[in-house]
């Protein structure tokens, strides 16, 4: 749904009345010692309270931040994980739950910022923790 009018001020008020779980995945590639941005843009209103960062091909000191972006300028409007510095192994190097979630208005990007130190490509994949509102 877009242009939802549906404001929640407390984790309790979140339920199957008022928001579907929408999780969605974003997957790339990211060239060795270069920064690539893995976007998902938001079709629909909804929640965000995190997501599960896996990795494939790291290297100990490559970095990640999460971003919310403006589809057409490009400008962050908010970063909330600044330098997470992954593990040169590969799994999920996280699994992020907020104890609060913020709302994500239809057309904005959700961004990785992976930045690469190593010799090889890095596979990135995100899913995120997105639930859709009902109105």
């Amino acid at each position: 749904m877009q242009n939802s009018t549906l404001n929640i001020t407390q984790l309790d008020q979140l339920s199957s009345e008022n928001v579907l779980f929408g999780g969605k995945g974003a997957i790339g590639t990211v060239s060795a010692g270069q920064i690539g941005n893995i976007d998902l843009q938001v079709v629909d209103d909804c929640f965000l309270n995190g997501g599960i960062l896996k990795v494939k091909g790291s290297a100990f000191g490559d970095s990640a931040r999460c971003q919310v972006v403006h589809p057409v300028s490009g400008t962050v409007l908010n970063e909330f994980v600044t330098d997470y510095y992954m593990d040169d192994v590969e799994r999920i190097q996280f699994n992020l739950e907020l104890p609060y979630f913020s709302k994500i208005v239809a057309g904005l990007v959700l961004r990785i910022a992976y930045k690469s130190t190593g010799a090889q490509d890095v596979s990135v994949a995100i899913n995120w923790k997105l639930h859709k509102t009902k109105y």
